[in-house]
């Protein structure tokens, strides 16, 4: 976390997250113009996306990996596993 490739993939995340998110929102309004789109919500929408992003990347390194759903390795074998 302490690190320049955290914060510059952090904020590469959350870039993405925001503009996504603008994009989703200017859709789900059934809006495609830019000038009929309503910006204030979809501004909303973007910011609360990107400010969830960046609360999941400092929650990711700041909480200890082992049992957490995001680390776990996905590949089971196929095979649903009883924790031992």
């Amino acid at each position: 976390m302490y690190t320049r490739e955290f914060w510059l993939s952090t904020a590469e995340r959350v870039l993405w997250t925001f503009v996504q998110a603008l994009l989703g929102a200017g859709a789900a309004d059934g809006v495609l113009d830019i000038v009929q789109m309503n910006w204030r919500t979809a501004l909303g929408i973007a910011g609360f996306a990107a400010l969830t992003c960046f609360a999941k990347c400092l929650g990711a390194a700041l909480l200890p990996p082992q049992g957490s759903p995001a680390t776990l390795a996905p590949d089971t074998g196929g095979r649903h596993r009883r924790p031992e």
